[in-house]
């Protein structure tokens, strides 16, 4: 009797553990984190364990629900959406609303944003799916297991406030068709190489009015200065201010006239590798360098970096080839290299190095005692011999 009671218990738990939802079983423990979006304010709030720990801009529509719980579903890396396009880290809250990126007009091609319609974020725009940036709708795609509650309120209730938005419209074309929190790579708002041109603790102790408007956030101050500063003439950084880079070469004017933006892409590209100056401030480390052919024992060429200081024989200076011939072909074309080197006497730094028939380039550079890269040059020469 005892064992046919305990057969019959265990076939009506087995029963039980069959229809629970697929989404359950994928739950993080029924809610280590929980999601709010208040309607009114266009603002997503993500508790974990019943605390407020990160607040997300974004935009509702006339289809939003206006309360009520779901339970997020599905999943999808791209999502084709009502009208033609589609969104990036979508999550599926109930029917037809979702939590997904700002509209792209053409399916997985992350350049073709809607970028009037990511203006609108923090503001209602959607036909009632909640809209956010490429950051936050990965965030909840990647942390947010399915199954994860999500709660509608109206009203002007935020624990953690409303994070600023910002317009991109005014960004210049090659960039304004990307989302700029993408983390992507190839994400032209997150290429490095702008770093020479912009520092956001430069761009921020600099203007006053930045300090209020946007505080000190990098990402915003980056997007200023990419959307409105460079236009401004508004100087980002120690190395480079566009308006001194503009007035100082004639032929760069003639080419580009008074697109800012262009100054700045060639000052990234070319300018800098020409040795051309970049700001009246900026302090040149490096004075000259040798590239010459060496006839003394061996052949081969006599290359150098020579600095303007050289403090308590502090400075590392290190001296890069690059063939062209190899890089033209996508091989590793780094072919030689002093590493960094202390030099115990004076500002310079010598090698002899025997080269083959080609093109070359010369990286020079100076590095302070922590390491860190004062400045750098770079130069190019044919060997003929």
């Amino acid at each position: 009797m005892k064992n046919k009671i305990i057969k019959k218990l265990f076939s009506v738990l087995l029963a039980v553990i069959l229809v629970v939802p697929a989404w359950n079983l994928n739950s993080r423990a029924d809610g280590e984190y929980t999601i709010e979006v208040n309607v009114t304010l266009n603002v997503v709030t993500v508790y974990q364990y019943g605390n407020p720990v990160k607040a997300m801009v974004c935009s509702t529509g006339t289809s939003t629900p206006r309360s009520g719980t779901y339970r997020t579903s599905d999943k999808y890396e791209w999502r084709s959406l009502v009208g033609g396009v589609s969104g990036q880290y979508a999550t599926r809250i109930t029917g037809q609303i979702l939590f997904h990126s700002v509209p792209y007009t053409r399916y997985g091609d992350k350049s073709s944003l809607e970028y009037w319609e990511y203006d609108k974020l923090g503001s209602a725009a959607s036909l009632g799916c909640v809209r956010l940036s490429v950051e936050d709708a990965k965030w909840i795609y990647d942390n947010c297991a399915r199954g994860t509650s999500v709660t509608f309120i109206t009203g002007y209730s935020a624990p953690l406030g409303k994070p600023s938005s910002y317009a991109i419209s005014n960004a210049p074309s090659d960039i304004r068709g990307w989302d700029p929190t993408d983390p992507d790579s190839s994400n032209p708002w997150n290429y490095k190489y702008q770093d020479v041109c912009f520092d956001a603790d430069f761009y921020y102790n600099n203007y006053s009015d930045l300090r209020s408007l946007i505080g000190n956030d990098e990402k915003a101050l980056k997007v200023h200065w990419l959307t409105n500063g460079i236009r401004e003439g508004r100087q980002a950084s120690e190395e480079f201010d566009v308006s001194f880079y503009k007035n100082s070469y004639s032929d760069l004017q003639a080419a580009y006239g008074n697109d800012n933006y262009l100054y700045v892409m060639h000052y990234i590209t070319s300018g800098r590798y020409e040795g051309r100056q970049g700001a009246e401030s900026k302090h040149p480390y490096i004075k000259g360098k040798c590239q010459m052919p060496y006839t003394g024992e061996g052949g081969g060429y006599l290359i150098g970096i020579e600095s303007y200081d050289n403090p308590n024989q502090s400075y590392r200076y290190e001296m890069l080839i690059l063939d062209c011939n190899l890089y033209v072909q996508g091989l590793d074309a780094w072919i030689y290299t002093t590493n960094q080197c202390c030099v115990p006497e004076g500002n310079a730094l010598w090698t002899i190095w025997q080269p083959q028939y080609g093109y070359y380039w010369t990286l020079f550079r100076v590095f302070d005692e922590n390491g860190n890269m004062l400045d750098e040059a770079c130069y190019g020469f044919v060997n003929a011999f």
